[in-house]
């Protein structure tokens, strides 16, 4: 894209939702990088949204902001959820996803660990809390990272995903 097509859509942005709040979209944006090292992938999400546009860039922006809203939506979704399943460690020691969720209230905690699994790659459907989804993720998550198969979220499970989270956001 050249850069008077990067100039018009920062011009449409700015006149879409004002000075002020591009300038704060900006720092957002630059604290997201921070933080993630990199921004390549979302720069790319953008790019294809922009390139097929060709002429029109004020039907791109809305397509952008929701992008960019939900990578900051799912960015404090997955810590809420990282905090929850810790929480649960810290008071139990232990997360047993073989009990099935329904019948020991645990629907709310199967959907974060889904949440924390679909980060990571070992997760890919819906977050629905089902009990048999989640412990299948979990043990898939044991057997690829040579940890003992049996379901249960324990601290070596644990250590692992937090490490293989932390190399999803180096990444």
């Amino acid at each position: 894209m050249g850069n008077e097509k990067i100039e018009e859509l920062e011009q449409i942005v700015k006149s879409s939702i004002g000075k002020e709040a591009y300038n704060k979209l900006l720092i957002e944006h630059e604290k997201i990088k921070a933080e993630h090292k990199s921004s390549n992938n979302e720069l790319l999400k953008i790019a294809n949204l922009v390139a097929p546009s060709e002429g029109n860039l004020k039907l791109v922006f809305p397509k952008i902001l929701e992008l960019f809203t939900r990578t900051i939506d799912l960015e404090k979704d997955v810590k809420f959820s990282f905090s929850i399943v810790r929480s649960e460690l810290d008071r139990n020691g232990t997360i047993n996803t073989k009990c099935p969720a329904e019948e020991s209230g645990k629907k709310e905690l199967y959907k974060h660990i889904q949440k924390c699994l679909s980060v990571i790659g070992t997760y890919n459907s819906e977050f629905n809390g089902n009990q048999v989804e989640t412990r299948n993720a979990v043990m898939e998550f044991q057997l690829s990272n040579n940890l003992k198969v049996d379901g249960i979220i324990g601290k070596n499970t644990w250590a692992s995903i937090i490490i293989k989270f932390e190399q999803e956001k180096l990444d």
